[in-house]
């Protein structure tokens, strides 16, 4: 993922056809270690949108939305 900063405005551009963590981490939430690393996957979105939203809160509701959509890709 890169973000850009082009005239004050913010530019963000995926390039992977695949979720941005392994599948296994997706699909397998049972075990301890691959819900922490999703765990800390929300927390760096959270921060990153917070910082791109000039300090203020993000919804959160759209990043769990991502969440379960990747976890709907790692599937296919």
């Amino acid at each position: 993922m890169y973000i850009y900063n082009i005239l004050d405005r913010y530019s963000v551009q995926f390039y992977k056809g695949s979720p941005a963590l392994a599948r296994n981490y997706f699909l397998n939430t049972s075990n301890e270690e691959y819900a922490g690393y999703i765990a800390a996957y929300r927390a760096l979105m959270e921060e990153t949108v917070t910082a791109l939203a000039g300090g203020r809160s993000p919804n959160t509701t759209h990043i769990d939305e991502l969440i379960a959509f990747e976890t709907k890709f790692a599937l296919q």
